[in-house]
């Protein structure tokens, strides 16, 4: 009796998970030797982040950042469309949470450091996030106890997933195509 796929994955939950396991099993066969792959404890398939995933991961980022702040006295709050920009900016199904750590450090952090720095905002007050709009778009806005507010421009992006996926992309004019690429490896034991 044949059925189709969609009828497969309903009758069996995690159908697709064991076929997607069994394709990484088998591209690891076929790219190295038995006796490297004998070495490995396990492997462990992981599905890519949807965009709700990505969006509940900077809900938990951005609170952590919350808890630090209150930790100094500074009582920060962000809002919904800051946490919906900082999960637009960090949503990479390729590269998983890492841009978005690097969003949420752009996009949030630097801001709130500069304002402490700045002293726009002082240990005993308030400081709210708001994603910018119309000619602020793309940006952070600050806004502090007193009423006053700044607009806080994200550096660009500068992690792996912004060379178009390709690790160690021409960067410059050098010769070997890799100018201002630093690669350091760890020491042998």
């Amino acid at each position: 009796m044949a059925r189709d796929a969609a009828n497969d994955a309903e009758a069996e939950p995690g159908a697709s998970y064991q076929r997607m396991r069994g394709a990484v099993k088998a591209e690891l066969g076929s790219a190295f030797r038995p006796e490297f792959l004998n070495r490995l404890d396990e492997v462990i398939v992981f599905e890519s982040l949807s965009a709700p995933d990505v969006s509940s991961v900077a809900t938990l980022m951005l609170a952590e950042l919350i808890e630090r702040c209150a930790e100094n006295g500074i009582q920060l709050s962000v809002t919904d469309s800051l946490t919906q920009a900082v999960a637009a900016d960090g949503f990479s199904s390729t590269y998983g949470a890492r841009p978005l750590r690097r969003a949420v450090q752009r996009m949030c952090e630097d801001g709130v450091a500069e304002a402490i720095l700045e002293q726009f905002v002082q240990s005993g007050e308030t400081l709210m996030l708001d994603a910018g709009t119309g000619a602020d778009a793309g940006s952070v806005v600050l806004r502090n106890a007193h009423g006053q507010t700044r607009v806080h421009q994200p550096s660009s992006a500068a992690g792996i997933e912004d060379d178009a996926g390709v690790f160690g992309a021409p960067s410059g004019d050098s010769a070997d195509g890799l100018a201002g690429v630093t690669v350091r490896t760890r020491p042998q034991l």
